[in-house]
Parts: structure tokens; sequence; C-alpha cells
């Protein structure tokens, strides 16, 4: 599998590429986060940059892009959406919508 994936988490938000199964990370910014909070991302993917902002759903949205990377992992033709809790987290929710591909 190749591509990139964009993690927000508990005190992180990261830009990993992946070539044959295997991550290298691209960026990584030290983010607190609070439980209970609801929040937003934009990510941006132009040819091979990709960008990526989180903001809490309450607050406006920023103007620079806290990621900012370039990767040659990235192909036409497929996007996805993965939501995740890991042991300690009872639920996790994810809306998505506002999608634009072109």
């Amino acid at each position: 599998q190749n591509g990139v994936r964009i993690r927000f988490s508990g005190g992180s938000f990261s830009a990993s590429q992946i070539d044959n199964w295997t991550y290298t990370s691209l960026a990584s910014v030290t983010r607190a986060t609070d439980s209970g909070t609801d929040y937003r991302l934009r990510i941006r993917i132009n040819g091979g940059t990709v960008q990526a902002r989180a903001w809490a759903a309450t607050a406006t949205e920023p103007s620079s892009w806290e990621i900012n990377v370039t990767t040659t992992q990235v192909a036409a033709g497929y996007f996805g959406f993965v939501c995740g809790a890991g042991a300690a987290a009872a639920s996790v929710f994810m809306d998505v919508d506002d999608i634009t591909i072109t």
C-alpha cells in the first residue's frame, strides 16, 4: 500500500508517507488537544504537496498550515478516511462533510 497518512491524535499532528506498507514520518507537530472538544481538519493535496491544519470547532480557522510537506506517494484516483480509538479511548466519532475533489 502506498499513500499519505495525516494523523491527529492526543498531542500530535503528523504526516507520514507510506511506501509498500512502510511508514516514514514527513512532519510532526506537538499539538495539545482537549478531551470532549470537537476539532476541524482541513487537508489539501495538490500534486505532491500535502498541507493540513486543525482547530477547535468553536474557533476561527487558522490561515497558516501546520503540516506542509512534499511526497511522491500521492496517486490519482483514491482517497479514504479512517477513524480509530486507542486502547484507552471509550469512543471516537468522526463526521465528514464539505469534501471537494477536483
